[in-house]
């Protein structure tokens, strides 16, 4: 398996639905999401940060600092929340026809 299919899968795995999509707070978790993600920046020795904007709700900045000079900059924006589960077996990531499908 490859790191970037582990990375699927575990982000698949924890739970991250939107506060606004479901009455269970225990299924509301990108603060886990956030936390995950800092760890693999952390260990790639990027700058990373988390700041947050509302309770368990963090954004999260890495920053990838080159040596030289800088011709172009890439921004990525992604969110960590998803919508709500219609079963709690969304959260188990799958294969499938060699794919990997999940939440």
């Amino acid at each position: 398996m490859t790191e970037s299919e582990q990375l699927l899968l575990d982000l698949i795995a924890i739970p991250s639905v939107n506060p606004a999509f479901l009455d269970d707070p225990t299924l509301t978790h990108e603060q886990r999401v956030a936390d995950y993600l800092f760890g693999i920046a952390r260990r790639a020795k990027l700058d990373v940060e988390l700041v947050e904007v509302k309770p368990r709700r963090p954004n999260l900045i890495a920053k990838l600092a080159p040596s030289g000079k800088v011709n172009q900059r890439i921004l990525m924006a992604p969110h960590f929340d998803t919508v709500g589960l219609v079963d709690p077996s969304q959260l188990k990531p799958r294969r499938s026809a060699g794919r990997i499908q999940g939440r």
